[in-house]
């Protein structure tokens, strides 16, 4: 979110974050190995081979790659220390896999206040209360999907439940002392009383050896920072249930079933749902592991493990490639209710590891694979559009043609898609992403809502529209503080409008006293630095927000733009490198990469991180321009024409600042006056002062046709204009210099106004000059009674002028008197 590296180019205010974004505040990770490579070989080949399945449809599924899941005859292999499934196992994990923790859930108690109420939330606008009328199809979609009771535990009940949950709280005796303590445990965890969770739910594990009971202990464990802990509960062999010897701890739903955990087609009761377990053997001894039985004890596991930073170990544990998948014709129905499918869950897992471990395509992957099993996981589309790991045409193709009516409802998937396409780059299909935005305002009443707001807002930072884009972020910062996706766009409005400066200043200071864990928090101190163009000491804070998160893109991108404003352009390279490892989706990298090898005068290898970036995005304006400068550069005037006016074409269908694009007229209006077309340049020229009345680049310009078509003095004053803006410019200066010389050599000196016939002598002394042409009137005297008769005409002005001498002088200066005179009369006036 900064302006071009380049300090002496006119454009400015490019767009940088391809999500804006990058852009965006999470937890502090471990520090990965992410940023220690700075190598990257530009390829024009962008179209990422093997990542879809060509076969079957475009996005179908990823492709897949042996991993040791399997042995040599395609069986799942398992053995008492593999981490993976028995065929089994990997049949039941599957079907674990198409479902959410919330049937890991206990059930709920009913209250005597939930069996009073009907059990369903009443709507704002329930036509079936009071036959009022939905005022958006919001309000139709949540009463259709609206069910459940609110009890303390979070349980979700389906219909089927809901009958018998109010048939068994009607007899308190068939509730345990498991049971009460699960709803302990449960309510615990709901209140943030995690030690109070592990206390009752390490009793409840030991009574009952449940994989369920199990995950929610490891739960606990997980969100107080004991990651061994947990890990060792999941992965170790869990011993056998300690039956108790008196009546009334377990259920009597329970009863002696619970005697054999693992017996083969018996009925196991866990968490209070009835639950058939067909395992192929009967260990009454081992219980086995817990990441061999549950899906989600697995997943957890790996969560664990990641928290340690073993990284190669959760990856294992999880797969290279999803091992749990299944195919497409045996995929479930779409049902209500229904969760964020785990399996999709453990997708992006996987995908978020291989990030760790630098393999940006198997990230890709998985991720892209997490969204294909449940478009609700927002985190995996998050990562993969504002963690720019998609193009724009890889963005806009993947996020229309995810299944959403196969896992929601039409309702639902309208909605989802909806809001998943306002949410991408601005950089293409800007109509379609408008009418999304506004028929999630118009008809799902979300007007007012934030992230349909930083859509709005990422829309105008795109066209470079500062003041408007601070406007609508502001507002959101208003609503929600420190918002992870508007709070970027936030500064970068701050450093691009330098009224602002001082506010973004304090800004700084507030998130360095309330977050200072946070990467946005140093990139703002760094763009406060960057602002006062304090290159060193930017560069220190955006290096320390790299670290915090690597995948912040606005902070690396800034890291590089603080080497190229300082002259460093080898750096700036290495930098840009490695944006563009880790961020492949986006072309800036690329685009600025092209530009520092320009300032090398590296045509070739320019013009070939140019095309590169175009492989990517072929649309930017900026990226157009600087082709253009390139073919320009290697005298292919009619190319550097062409790109030309794709960039200003571009600029104007993006509806942005159209001063911006003044410098992209002045080098089109250069590329016809080297054709020899002076009146399409001048036309160029006379545009680009339009849209930037203080282009000194235009002006020059302009002076350099005037030479030209042999205006002289029009040439000159054109250049003395050029350099009142830049004094500076040393190619106004040096043009300045040949159309004074030519003037004095080619006109007759007595036409020159102002200046003596001896300065077109070659033996001039120049301390001889006279101080006037008298071709242009008298020359006033200059001798040694020059001081007093000024002075005398001073005393005769001011004393009226009585007496003889006086007289007498006034006469001799009577020009100077009445100049005098006139000017003192108008003093008088303004003082009365």
């Amino acid at each position: 979110m900064f302006t071009p590296p380049n300090p002496s180019s006119d454009s400015s205010g490019l767009r940088l974050s391809p999500n804006p974004a990058g852009h965006r505040r999470r937890q502090p990770a471990p520090r990965s190995s992410l940023s220690n490579s700075f190598s990257f070989a530009p390829s024009l080949d962008q179209s990422g081979d093997g990542l879809y399945d060509t076969e079957t449809s475009f996005f179908s599924r990823p492709t897949q790659r042996p991993t040791a899941l399997t042995n040599g005859n395609g069986h799942a292999a398992a053995g008492p220390s593999s981490p993976f499934l028995s065929p089994a196992h990997l049949r039941s994990a599957i079907a674990q896999g198409n479902e959410g923790i919330v049937p890991l859930s206990p059930r709920a108690r009913p209250s005597p206040i939930s069996r009073a109420s009907s059990g369903r939330t009443a709507l704002p606008y329930d036509a079936g209360a009071g036959g009022a009328k939905p005022k958006s199809r919001l309000a139709g979609i949540v009463g259709a999907k609206n069910g459940g009771s609110g009890s303390g535990a979070g349980h979700v009940e389906e219909e089927g439940e809901e009958d018998e949950c109010e048939g068994e709280g009607d007899t308190a005796g068939k509730w345990g002392l498991v049971d009460s303590m699960r709803q302990w445990r449960q309510d615990a965890m709901l209140q943030h009383l995690y030690e109070t969770a592990a206390m009752w739910g390490d009793k409840i594990l030991s009574w009952t050896g449940d994989a369920n009971d199990a995950f929610w202990l490891a739960q606990a464990y997980f969100l107080t920072g004991h990651y061994l802990r947990a890990e060792r509960l999941l992965t170790d062999p869990l011993p056998a249930p300690a039956l108790p010897r008196i009546d009334g701890i377990l259920s009597a739903s329970q009863g002696s079933s619970h005697t054999s955990w693992k017996g083969k087609g018996k009925e196991v009761v866990r968490n209070g749902h009835g639950h058939t377990d067909e395992g192929e053997g009967g260990e009454d001894e081992d219980m086995g592991r817990l990441i061999d039985e549950s899906l989600a004890c697995r997943y957890l596991a790996a969560q664990c493990l990641v928290h340690e930073e073993k990284y190669h170990d959760a990856l294992e544990l999880l797969g290279e490639t999803n091992p749990f998948r299944e195919p497409d014709s045996t995929s479930p129905a779409y049902t209500p209710y229904g969760g964020v499918k785990l399996n999709s869950s453990m997708c992006f897992l996987r995908g978020q590891l291989h990030l760790r471990l630098s393999s940006m395509q198997l990230a890709k992957e998985s991720l892209m694979e997490a969204l294909m099993i449940d478009v609700k996981n927002y985190d995996a589309f998050r990562e993969l559009v504002e963690g720019g790991m998609l193009s724009s045409k890889e963005e806009w193709e993947f996020v229309q043609n995810l299944s959403y009516r196969k896992h929601l409802s039409e309702e639902e998937a309208t909605f989802v898609k909806l809001m998943y396409t306002t949410k991408l780059k601005k950089d293409a299909h800007v109509g379609q992403i408008v009418r999304a935005r506004e028929r999630l305002v118009a008809e799902y009443g979300l007007s007012e809502n934030c992230d349909v707001l930083v859509g709005e807002a990422d829309e105008l930072y795109a066209r470079y529209k500062w003041e408007e884009c601070y406007a609508v972020t502001t507002k959101i910062l208003a609503r929600i503080p420190s918002h992870p996706l508007a709070l970027p766009l936030h500064l970068a409005c701050m450093h691009h409008i330098h009224r602002l400066r001082s506010s973004l200043f304090m800004l700084a200071h507030d998130l360095v006293e309330q977050d200072p864990a946070g990467a946005v928090t140093w990139y703002a101190v760094g763009l406060w630095y960057f602002s006062g163009r304090r290159w060193g000491e930017a560069r220190r804070y955006f290096s320390k927000a790299n670290l915090i998160d690597s995948r912040f893109a606005p902070a690396w991108i800034a890291f590089a733009h603080s080497f190229a404003y300082e002259g460093e352009h080898d750096h700036a390279i290495t930098a840009y490198s490695t944006s563009a490892r880790l961020f492949q989706g986006s072309h800036l990298p690329l685009l600025f990469i092209g530009m520092e090898h320009l300032q090398l005068s590296a045509t070739s290898l320019a013009e070939e991180y140019f095309l590169a970036a175009e492989a990517i995005n072929g649309t930017d304006p900026l990226l157009l321009n600087e082709l253009g400068v390139v073919a320009y550069n290697k005298d292919d005037y009619p190319s550097a024409i062409k790109y030309f006016k794709s960039a200003i074409r571009s600029a104007k269908e993006m509806q942005g600042v159209p001063s911006t694009w003044a410098s992209t007229h002045v080098n089109l209006g250069h590329a016809y006056r080297l054709l020899g077309d002076l009146a399409r340049s001048e036309t160029s020229y006379l545009h680009a002062l339009r849209l930037d009345p203080t282009s000194h680049t235009a002006l020059a310009s302009l002076a350099l046709l005037s030479h030209i078509r042999t205006d002289i003095r029009g040439a000159v004053r054109l250049y003395h204009a050029a350099l009142a803006l830049a004094p500076q410019d040393p190619i106004a200066t040096v043009l300045l210099e040949m159309a004074l010389k030519e003037q004095v050599e080619t006109l007759p000196p007595r036409s020159l106004p102002g200046l003596p016939p001896s300065l077109a002598d070659r033996a001039m002394d120049p301390f001889a000059v006279p101080k006037g042409n008298t071709a242009f009137g008298a020359v006033p005297e200059d001798d040694e009674d020059g001081v007093g008769k000024e002075m005398a005409v001073a005393v005769t002005v001011g004393t009226g002028g009585s007496g003889a001498g006086s007289g007498r002088k006034a006469g001799e200066g009577e020009e100077e008197g009445y100049s005098m005179e006139m000017s003192i009369e108008e003093t008088m006036e303004v003082e009365e």
